[in-house]
């Protein structure tokens, strides 16, 4: 992420992606992350967030998650990226 919109957006993702997910969408025990590695062209973050099942997960990309992100896309362009990653927890 470009270093100019760094403050913005994480007040965007602390203020409205996460309690969108949490609150409105029923995604649960979110975090936010800085990842510590060396990013290229600026610093990277993490969201993760749980889905009680399979077809809340699917919900969330096809319907809920589109919305946000395209929210996103309108406020910064190429200035952040985002991909989504969908895991299993192994153990606790």
């Amino acid at each position: 992420m470009a270093y100019e919109v760094e403050p913005d957006f994480k007040k965007w993702i602390l203020n409205t992606y996460i309690p969108y997910a949490n609150v409105d969408c029923g995604l649960s025990d979110p975090l936010f992350m800085r990842i510590l590695a060396d990013m290229e062209g600026g610093t990277g973050y993490a969201v993760q967030l749980k889905s009680a099942s399979v077809e809340a997960t699917e919900q969330w990309l096809e319907c809920q998650q589109p919305v946000k992100l395209a929210e996103m896309s309108s406020i910064w362009a190429d200035k952040v990226m985002y991909f989504t990653t969908i895991m299993e927890e192994v153990a606790p």
